[in-house]
């Protein structure tokens, strides 16, 4: 008979490996890490689900994710690529706008290196990018 731990522990051999094979599982890993973190850091309530929040279903955000891959960009090279966010989730001010700033429309595989270098800085030409970004994912996101 086996035991609650041993079967948890063989679980989580299972999720570990799917997250080295498979981009929507490794995005869900990625992406429930990262809304948790944001809600924390900006002192918000977090009262909605993930998928909710990105506004897509994961196997639908993996696709997304990979049609906007860089040349050398695979689950295989995971470690050199981040998920960035154009728009900075540092520069929103309010719950609201942190929820249309986490929607998957904002984001994009970006090299770790480049993401870094860019940090959460907004050049003031992109002030109005924000605006026509948040303005455009406001119609998305009720």
């Amino acid at each position: 008979m086996k035991t609650r731990t041993s079967e948890n522990e063989r679980l989580n051999i299972i999720k570990k490996n799917l997250k080295k094979t498979s981009l929507p599982h490794l995005l869900d890993a990625r992406v429930r890490s990262r809304i948790k973190w944001a809600f924390k850091r900006a002192g918000f309530e977090k009262n909605m689900r993930d998928m909710d929040i990105i506004g897509i279903s994961m196997k639908d955000y993996a696709v997304y994710i990979e049609s906007k891959f860089e040349k050398g960009m695979s689950i295989e090279t995971k470690d050199t690529w981040h998920i960035d966010h154009r728009i900075p989730l540092a520069t929103a001010r309010s719950r609201e706008e942190l929820i249309r700033l986490l929607h998957y429309t904002n984001t994009r595989p970006m090299w770790i290196k480049d993401n870094l270098i860019k940090g959460s800085a907004v050049p003031e030409e992109k002030f109005e990018h924000k605006t026509m970004l948040l303005n455009y994912i406001s119609i998305l996101v009720p």
